[in-house]
């Protein structure tokens, strides 16, 4: 919803992604962080990718 909202705040998909990546902790982030580090963050090509990942 954030997103929706404030869509003018988010210039492109990758600043909603990592907005969206900002707001996780404990073991989401974890696991997020894994992945980032294994292969290239443009695995998400939209928060709809992102969340479906999750």
């Amino acid at each position: 919803m954030k997103l929706e909202v404030n869509d003018d705040r988010f210039r492109n998909e990758a600043a909603k992604v990592i907005y969206a990546v900002s707001c996780l902790e404990g073991m989401a982030l974890d696991q997020v962080i894994l992945l980032f580090n294994a292969n290239s963050p443009a695995e998400f090509s939209s928060v709809t990718v992102f969340v479906a990942y999750l």
